[in-house]
């Protein structure tokens, strides 16, 4: 797995952001000056410096889980990624499984000598080096992928982009149609 440092901020991954006024236009004579939003304070990144920032890493990962997280804070995007398992066994993988599924935690297990590799990047790049024959399908959001995943690549960025979504306060359902 190759992965790129994930960065605090600094003045090579956030440049300053520089507000130009759009162009003056004829009805601006009638209607008078566009009056423009005041932008918001940021915090200024010109004067901060980061060697770590964009460094590429690589590891070699071995185990039974596998799980790369959205990590959103305040003012950081990255992506959490986690590997564990290598030593569990056979045993261990279905007492885990057995544990998760008791405390209604399926995605994640409860116990924190799990995982063995716990790193945070702001972008990963997965070669799939060797796969079991009895592992022959890999799901990405929910969606199972029908390829041959030997050799194959995978990368994954993380993104400070917002998303708006607009959710309804009540979903109608016709219960006849059911």
């Amino acid at each position: 797995m190759l992965y790129e440092e994930a960065c605090t901020g600094c003045r090579t991954c956030r440049p300053p952001v520089v507000f130009e006024p759009p162009a003056w236009r004829w009805w601006h004579i009638l209607t008078g000056p566009p009056r423009y939003k005041e932008p918001e304070v940021k915090k200024d990144y010109s004067g901060v410096v980061n060697e770590n920032c964009g460094r590429i890493h690589e590891v070699d990962l071995k185990g039974t889980d596998l799980i790369i997280e959205n990590n959103l804070q305040e003012d950081l995007a990255c992506l959490r990624v986690r590997m564990g398992g290598t030593e569990a066994g056979r045993s261990g993988v279905l007492a885990d499984g057995w544990k998760r599924c008791s405390a209604k935690r399926v995605g994640t297990s409860d116990s924190d000598e799990f995982y063995t590799t716990d790193l945070l990047a702001k972008a990963v790049s997965l070669t799939f080096v060797k796969i079991p024959e009895f592992i022959h399908r890999l799901y990405v959001s929910s969606d199972h992928l029908g390829e041959k995943l030997d050799g194959k690549k995978i990368h994954i960025r993380s993104t400070d982009r917002k998303v708006e979504m607009y959710l309804p306060n009540a979903i109608r359902f016709d219960i006849d149609s059911l």
